[in-house]
């Protein structure tokens, strides 16, 4: 399930030309119950926290796995992204 973090953020998170993303590390994970092989899951992100540093812009999402036809998360996890400096 964490593995497809990546996967969603790819294709959602739209960065200006010449910055990319960086995997800084996860905090608080749960994992509330399994995901079979086949089930189709959707991903609520939230954005906590976006501080200015000199490496770049550290993101912290909230991230929220759903299995389809279940109410409550299957798994949540802080997420930590190290977004690049704007290139000079």
């Amino acid at each position: 399930m964490l593995s497809m973090l990546a996967a969603f953020h790819k294709r959602e998170l739209r960065l200006p030309p010449g910055r990319h993303a960086l995997n800084y590390g996860l905090d608080r994970v749960r994992f509330l119950r399994t995901v079979m092989t086949g089930e189709q899951v959707r991903l609520d992100a939230e954005l906590l926290d976006a501080v200015e540093k000199s490496s770049g812009l550290r993101v912290l999402t909230r991230n929220r796995l759903y299995v389809e036809g279940f109410d409550d998360p299957a798994m949540i996890a802080d997420w930590i992204m190290l977004i690049s400096p704007p290139p000079r």
